[in-house]
């Protein structure tokens, strides 16, 4: 059995969330899968995680795989129905995988979609972004960029607002808690001038930016999280009569409307992020059980761009159960093929198999610590090709005991 841990609702949210709407539990899993399971492992999880497949009995997604699956907050996951419920995350080159997290997964593609399929901006207008140093408004500040647009954000603190015009390359930059939306939005769009508003946060802040938007003018509605803990539901002040006097087009989307064209995206904001044109920021959070705090962060603002959780395990990942050296092989053949498809040194991971007992004769006896692998910046592991020497036999049966890689990424 695999031991998963997972998070679970100790009780409803109301108001503001505490540690105490969550509870860390436990549960085993069956290492002996059927036909087409796969048994996947966290590497990166945020409300929508991220996992490679640690034990597979599906050919299209061997030992190694990086998918994407909306599974919760666990560790590990026992996936029945691949088809159905896991996606093979795009070729990434030297870029981070975290990135199948952020501008490359669900963030971007809300980004993405959201902006210009309903903003449909076009080349001199005036863009308004909230939560513009978020995952999503970060994005689509630069997006309205590419399109030639001017971009106005607003954002929690002061260096969030440095990092977004500094960095990103946006026009105007405002941190809401000092600067009045009114005041900001009459400086750097007078005269009603805004054109699209991609809204990340709802409440007053969306009242008073309808109020300055031109004529015609395109609201795209990502998020509400000004209002996600209220007790209530809010009654006013509403703001109808802006959007029939401008005859403003708003709309709200869930990005997984789109989800047919996500190879579109995606492409799309690879293209962008090899060309320097997308730069993106991640906030990293190590552990599972930091998951909850990770959570409330969001509530909070402290996170700049994508909040993401880095999963450890000890450092150890479970392989196969009792292989063969034949089994091993067929994992290093595996491994070897992505190794070449690597370009960047730090990214560079080396094969070999090291034996407690050593050789001797030409024969092994004894099989000990079985196969690892290792990230070396340097030279590789010691190993002929990443291959135990065909030479080597073990003696009688199989190895008897589990094999584990120390985590590869």
């Amino acid at each position: 059995m695999v031991l998963c841990k997972k998070w679970t609702l100790a009780k409803p949210f109301i108001g503001k969330v505490t540690p105490d709407n969550f509870k860390l539990v436990k549960e085993d899993i069956p290492e002996k899968l059927n036909d087409g399971e796969l048994l996947c492992e966290a590497v990166y999880l945020t409300v929508d995680p991220y996992m490679r497949v640690i034990v597979s009995k599906n050919a299209k997604y061997p030992v190694g795989s990086i998918v994407r699956l909306r599974a919760g907050w666990r560790t590990h996951t026992l996936v029945k129905d691949a088809e159905k419920e896991i996606s093979r995350s795009a070729e990434m080159g030297d870029l981070p995988l975290s990135l199948m997290m952020g501008a490359m997964g669900m963030p971007g593609m809300a980004a993405y979609f959201g902006f210009l399929e309903l903003c449909q901006p076009k080349a001199g207008e005036t863009v308004v972004v909230s939560g513009a140093a978020g995952a999503v408004g970060s994005l689509v500040g630069q997006i309205a960029k590419i399109k030639g647009c001017k971009v106005i954000g607003f954002a929690g603190t002061e260096e969030k607002c440095k990092w977004i015009k500094e960095e990103l390359g946006f026009d105007f930059a405002y941190n809401y808690k000092k600067t009045d939306v009114d005041t900001a939005l009459k400086e750097a769009a007078p005269d009603n001038s805004v054109d699209c508003y991609f809204d990340n946060v709802g409440g007053m802040f969306t009242v008073k930016v309808l109020t300055h938007m031109k004529t015609f003018g395109r609201v795209s509605i990502c998020g509400s999280i000004s209002n996600y803990n209220d007790t209530s539901v809010p009654t006013g002040p509403l703001p109808f009569f802006s959007i029939m006097k401008s005859q403003l087009r708003v709309e709200g989307f869930l990005v997984l409307r789109w989800y047919s064209r996500w190879e579109e995206g995606e492409t799309a904001m690879l293209q962008w992020i090899k060309e320097g044109k997308i730069k993106y920021k991640e906030h990293v959070t190590e552990g599972f059980e930091k998951m909850p705090d990770a959570f409330m962060g969001l509530f909070e603002g402290r996170n700049t761009g994508k909040a993401i959780i880095k999963i450890r395990t000890d450092n150890k990942r479970f392989i196969l159960k009792y292989p063969s050296l034949r089994e091993c092989r067929k994992f290093i053949a595996v491994c070897k093929q992505d190794i070449n498809q690597k370009t960047s040194p730090t990214n560079r991971y080396s094969i070999g198999f090291t034996f407690k007992n050593g050789y001797k004769n030409g024969a092994q006896r004894g099989l000990g610590s079985t196969a690892i692998c290792r990230t070396l910046p340097a030279r590789p592991f010691p190993c002929k090709d990443g291959i135990p020497d065909e030479n080597v036999q073990a003696d009688g049966d199989p190895l008897k005991q589990s094999v584990e890689f120390p985590a590869l990424w």
